[in-house]
């Protein structure tokens, strides 16, 4: 496409230039909204995520009023009202669970047999991955997926004194991250590869942040190799 410069500004000049650009590098590939169970699917893991969030901030607010001096019926009564609420949160949650897992059993039972065989892998990161990246056809690598949500260590470096440890990048889908972070510790205890990984990279001098930040993209490596060739995990395929 030619260059063009302009000094004019408007709606209608900003949407020509972006519809130059897609015609010009349009690669074949139109977009398709999710479907409804994969939407479904994300929504309830994003109300998941935000019902722990409040029980990690009620229990923390029950412990905080345990140690409270004050009349010990008074006390007991705003115990006990934490503690209804509590509960009710904890079974909302084990049920909000169970939905997760029903729906994608029913609706991807070969995606849910495959990624299952990943050790270290729970239902809710089989949720996000699928509700994610459906079965990873829009993504022609690893490395675009993981740039997808933005998984990847960065590096922070000012003139020849300045360097930071690596950190997960600000950019992408940030709770599809946090999941993948939270399996990574699940994974450096049942899964042989993210381990060894985990271990190596510490004992190289690695923060453990970033060591986890590895095994997370592993896991993602891992989730994409089943799903691409197809195969359930084989550790004797691994090595």
């Amino acid at each position: 496409m030619e260059a063009k410069m302009t000094r004019v500004k408007t709606d209608k000049t900003d949407s020509y230039f972006i519809a130059e650009y897609g015609r010009t590098f349009f690669d074949g590939e139109l977009y398709k909204p999710k479907p409804d169970v994969e939407k479904e699917i994300e929504i309830k893991l994003k109300i998941l995520e935000d019902l722990q969030h409040q029980l990690t901030k009620l229990r923390n607010q029950r412990e905080s009023l345990s140690h409270v001096p004050i009349p010990i019926k008074k006390l007991k009564e705003n115990l006990e009202y934490y503690d209804d609420l509590i509960r009710k949160i904890e079974k909302s949650i084990k049920e909000l669970e169970k939905e997760i897992k029903e729906l994608t059993k029913k609706n991807f039972q070969e995606e849910y047999k495959l990624l299952k065989s990943i050790p270290g892998i729970s239902d809710r990161v089989i949720g996000m991955i699928i509700s994610v990246y459906g079965n990873f056809k829009r993504f022609k690598s690893v490395k675009d997926a993981s740039s997808f949500i933005g998984i990847s260590p960065g590096i922070h470096e000012s003139g020849t004194s300045v360097k930071k440890s690596g950190s997960i990048k600000k950019m992408g889908n940030p709770y599809a991250r946090k999941i993948l972070y939270m399996a990574a510790l699940s994974a450096i205890r049942f899964n042989k590869y993210c381990r060894e990984l985990y271990e190596r990279l510490v004992s190289k001098g690695k923060a453990k942040k970033l060591a986890l930040v590895a095994v997370a993209h592993k896991l993602l490596r891992q989730a994409y190799g089943v799903l691409k060739n197809r195969r359930p995990f084989d550790e004797n395929f691994c090595t």
